[in-house]
């Protein structure tokens, strides 16, 4: 398996979709329009047998019936160009250029003196609060919570607080093939750009290392410079690049 499918499975466990459909090697995730990770087609193992028209007629009408706008992640994977270059005629915008970083993980994290409360699964109290800093409408929460509670493998919350004891970062660890997956990073906006988001993000990987995870890995829109200069920090490095493409 290539490094790209690799990584890509482990996204799909990671952030599960409602409903999955398999048609002539492509992957439909379809989750009541929650998010575009979820809601999409991913075609990381070709174009298949089908013809192409045929299949992309299929997925657009699929998404129309359900209320989704047609959307396509789409990877550096050479069978990826060819369909790009279709979609974009077939007017498909490209939304979030992105990428997937990795790091080795270690024992070296200094999380002493460090106010932090650590949740199994999804617990209420965790999804209280991630809900109130995210703003979050009660439907998107509940999709939240479906997507959440699906994913597999070994899963814990993390909410740091300030010497105040305020909540101040909130953040995720997901791990399977003893890789650590890392999601749902938020600090809230008047405690940003204070070291917040290094401090949560060394408990969540001293975490993951005595959950027995060897390495982690993450996601990042690539332009959000402040994120990508805090994983870059943290040790983590450029894998691959992904994007999607939607339907205008």
């Amino acid at each position: 398996m290539n490094l790209i499918n690799y990584y890509e499975e482990l996204s799909f466990s990671e952030w599960p979709s409602h409903e999955t459909l398999f048609y002539d090697n492509w992957i439909i995730r379809i989750s009541d329009g929650y998010t575009k990770r979820a809601n999409s087609i991913n075609t990381i193992y070709g174009n298949g047998e089908v013809e192409l028209y045929e299949k992309l007629n299929f997925c657009e009408d699929l998404f129309h019936k359900a209320n989704i706008k047609p959307t396509f992640k789409l990877t550096i994977l050479d069978q990826n160009k060819y369909l790009d270059s279709i979609l974009e005629k077939r007017g498909y915008e490209i939304v979030e250029p992105s990428v997937v970083m990795k790091r080795d993980l270690d024992l070296t994290y200094n999380i002493s003196n460090l106010n932090y409360q650590i949740f199994s699964n999804l617990d209420i109290n965790w999804l209280d609060e991630f809900a109130k800093v995210k703003k979050m409408n009660n439907q998107d929460r509940s999709n939240f919570q479906i997507i959440s509670e699906k994913i597999s493998g070994i899963v814990f919350h993390i909410i740091l607080k300030d010497n105040n004891n305020d909540i101040v970062s909130l953040g995720t660890g997901a791990i399977q093939r003893n890789q650590l997956g890392i999601l749902n990073i938020h600090t809230v906006e008047n405690s940003r750009s204070i070291g917040y988001g290094s401090k949560l993000m060394n408990i969540i990987l001293s975490e993951g290392v005595k959950f027995g995870a060897k390495a982690s890995y993450l996601q990042v829109v690539k332009n959000n410079k402040a994120a990508s200069k805090l994983y870059t920090n943290l040790g983590y490095s450029e894998v691959y690049e992904y994007w999607y493409r939607v339907k205008s």
